[in-house]
């Protein structure tokens, strides 16, 4: 679905990608093997449910919804503020590593994001899922994973470090296995707390880990550490994540830390997850194979570019800056994804007729959400580049990824409905469409463009991700209405885009100089675009009533 990593978004700036109620200890071993498997069709052998057949999750309370939208709130605010401490993070490596440099640190990493699909094959997700379904086996649940997750980590980092060796980044080897050990085990923990819907830990915990990576990040700038030190800096904030949230786990008597290898519970799960990893390879592929081409089929050409000769890890320095400002608004719909994810799955068994409507509220918000900063980062993509001191290079390319906001917001919406309702495989599905036409686009187009123009393969690259977005987007509209989920676009957006153009003309009528005129004329924009979504009347009496309530205490 869309070019985003199928895994919560609170990861920081550069790295590879991709809930307030009781815990619950870990359940005993009383559970049937039957369970819900792949498309609504039942697998044998999964144990998912106790043995009287009775309810098992009690996820479904009274209030279900107003909690989901006042933890997506909060989510919302931390996301947020993490990002702008992760950009002024990103922006600090940037000058101090210089476009080629960083473009192997990203190099680096990427190939770690892609060689990752061997450490989880999409059983976080089926791990959040399951869980916020029935949160009293959570325990259980996390210790078998936690145990899986050892062989298979094992088999990735044979295979990075293969990767990186053949690539001749000999150096960052080790720093990049750590990395992904750490990401890993930090999403595992963290997805315990979205699966029990216990958000304020989670909200808790994210601007210290900005924070702690930021004061690192600084360090190794001022004392000119390299690469290399960057890679581990991330590296430690995860760690320092995953410590947080199994101490968490431990001090509120949620999970009880035991070796669990339950191969009655594990074999089902790598049946059911086999879509799930296949539209999770297919999500990673798409959403990074972009630099590996790039760094590919760049030309070798010597360049002025910082410390190295070759041109090509320098265009992937220069899109991977364009990407930190883009990337950083994409932490919107992934901290909603997140939160919204285990309450969808949760209606789709308990609540069908709840499914639809919550779904369609859902694309309402992320486009209205999306469309400005589309618009945005289109008209101002040039104040943007200066205001966070990226390369001059990059503004192009962002304005390129700018178009692609909306759609990625939007397509959000698309990938939590069919994952919620047990629909891997048409998910997976779409997820490969978009990585051939992403990859196979890449592949042709960068070569043809770098021989007529060399330098302009990253342009190319943005482009790319744009038009793919947008296919994708009408793709799952239409398959959701197959499934009898009608996302009416046009009644749902028709107030939402006269306020968001009128916002747009504002912009390119004032069109500021300076940073501080940039900021400003951004906070004036988006008052502009919220008094036009009240005067327009976008949002309707009940979700007027339910923003009004998400605000409350209590």
């Amino acid at each position: 679905m869309d070019k985003l990593r199928p895994t919560p978004p609170d990861h920081p700036e550069g790295l590879p990608e991709p809930a307030s109620g009781e815990g619950v200890p870990a359940a005993g071993d009383e559970a049937v093997l039957l369970g819900a498997g792949m498309d609504g069709a039942v697998v044998e052998g999964a144990a998912l449910g106790p043995v009287d057949g009775s309810a098992t999750s009690g996820a479904l309370r009274p209030g279900s919804g107003l909690r989901g939208v006042r933890n997506s709130l909060m989510m919302l605010v931390a996301q947020l503020a993490s990002r702008l401490l992760a950009l002024g993070t990103v922006i600090v490596i940037l000058h101090s590593l210089g476009a080629g440099d960083f473009g192997q640190m990203q190099t680096a990493i990427t190939y770690g994001a892609i060689v990752s699909v061997v450490a989880d094959l999409g059983l976080s997700t089926l791990f959040l899922r399951e869980g916020a379904r029935r949160p009293q086996l959570v325990g259980r649940y996390l210790d078998n994973m936690l145990s899986l997750r050892i062989p298979l980590l094992c088999v990735a980092i044979l295979v990075l470090a293969g990767a990186l060796w053949l690539l001749g980044l000999h150096s960052l080897i080790v720093a990049s296995a750590a990395l992904m050990v750490g990401s890993g085990l930090q999403l595992l923990l963290r997805n315990t707390f979205y699966a029990l819907q216990r958000v304020k830990w989670v909200v808790a915990e994210i601007l210290p880990e900005a924070l702690l990576l930021l004061g690192l990040v600084v360090i190794g700038a001022l004392r000119d550490l390299g690469t290399g030190y960057f890679i581990w800096a991330y590296t430690f904030s995860y760690l320092g994540a995953a410590a947080y949230f199994a101490t968490v786990l431990l001090l509120t008597g949620s999970w009880r830390p035991h070796w669990r290898f339950e191969m009655g519970l594990i074999r089902p799960w790598m049946v059911m997850t086999l879509p799930l990893a296949i539209s999770y390879v297919f999500t990673t592929v798409y959403w990074q194979i972009d630099v590996p081409i790039l760094q590919h089929f760049g030309p070798s050409t010597p360049t002025a570019c910082p410390t190295l000769t070759s041109l090509s890890y320098c265009e992937v320095g220069w899109y991977q800056a364009a990407y930190k400002p883009f990337q950083a608004l994409l932490v919107i719909p992934f901290a909603l994804r997140t939160v919204v994810f285990p309450l969808l799955a949760v209606y789709h068994r308990e609540a069908p007729e709840r499914l639809v409507i919550a779904v369609t509220k859902f694309f309402k918000a992320l486009v209205a959400l999306g469309l400005p900063a589309s618009i945005g980062v289109i008209v101002l993509a040039d104040q943007y580049t200066s205001l966070f001191s990226l390369y001059p290079q990059a503004a192009p390319s962002l304005r390129l990824l700018g178009v692609t906001i909306v759609f990625m917001f939007a397509d959000n919406a698309n990938a939590t409905a069919l994952l919620a309702m047990d629909r891997q495989r048409t998910y997976a599905w779409i997820v490969g469409v978009g990585m051939v036409i992403n990859g196979v686009s890449n592949a042709v187009l960068i070569p043809v463009f770098e021989h007529l123009h060399p330098g302009s393969g990253y342009l190319v690259t943005s482009a790319d991700t744009a038009l793919t977005e947008v296919g994708l987007v009408v793709i799952g509209l239409l398959v959701l209405r197959r499934l009898g989920v009608g996302i009416p676009v046009l009644r749902l957006s028709w107030r939402i885009v006269p306020a968001a153009l009128l916002m747009g003309g504002f912009l390119l009528l004032v069109h500021p100089q300076g940073r501080v005129a940039t900021v400003a004329v951004t906070v004036a924009g988006g008052a502009l675009y919220l008094a036009a979504l009240w005067l327009f009347r976008a949002a309707d009496p009940d979700e007027r009533t339910l923003i009004r309530r998400a605000f409350q205490r209590g």
